[in-house]
């Protein structure tokens, strides 16, 4: 009796509708990240140029003449 009520019970099967619907806005959003991971690299790249011009120019800023600074900077003159 009670084994034949344990194998007449059934369980409703899990139908997934939410995945169709978010595995497109998923993928285009890696798309995104990854056009702003190159974006990311490239600036810290230039970055990483321009930290570097700095610490040249504070180690020869002491024995610069006004001449040779406005050569390296001619936006200012």
């Amino acid at each position: 009796m009670y084994k034949e009520a344990y194998e007449n019970i059934e369980t409703p099967k899990y139908v997934d509708t939410m995945t169709p619907q978010y595995k497109p806005k998923f993928d285009a959003m890696i798309v995104v990240l990854k056009e702003a991971e190159e974006v990311s690299l490239k600036e810290s790249e230039r970055i990483e140029k321009e930290l570097a011009e700095l610490q040249e120019l504070k180690k020869k800023i002491n024995t610069m003449t006004v001449d040779e600074y406005f050569e390296k900077h001619p936006e200012i003159t």
